[in-house]
């Protein structure tokens, strides 16, 4: 009887580690993120910047992930609304190289 107990235990726990072990490797990493400026106190705008891992860099266009365009680093502004409940953008690089990036903060 005891040794019934222990395989269950044994079998449960495995199961529990595994759960575990497929979380945390799905679990998605950003290298790029976006963050939203103010573009002043009145205006429903903000200024659109793309970070690789904490540095500012370069890119020429911000999309959403269906294609749809959003802004481009000539004119970085959008309406607050567009994107207020959002999670995930996408960016094109300064070389051309498209990457998804996680919005990390809105002022």
């Amino acid at each position: 009887m005891k040794d019934k107990g222990k395989l269950i235990l044994t079998i449960i726990v495995s199961i529990l580690t595994l759960i575990s072990i497929i979380i945390i490797f799905n679990s998605k990493k950003y290298e790029y993120t976006i963050k939203g400026y103010l573009v002043d106190d009145k205006s429903p705008d903000r200024i659109l910047k793309v970070y690789k891992e904490g540095k500012e860099v370069e890119f020429l266009e911000i999309r959403y992930k269906d294609d749809v365009l959003l802004c481009t680093s000539k004119v970085p502004a959008v309406y607050y609304g567009d994107i207020k409940d959002i999670k995930e953008l996408k960016v094109i690089l300064k070389n051309e190289k498209e990457v998804v990036a996680k919005i990390e903060e809105v002022e």
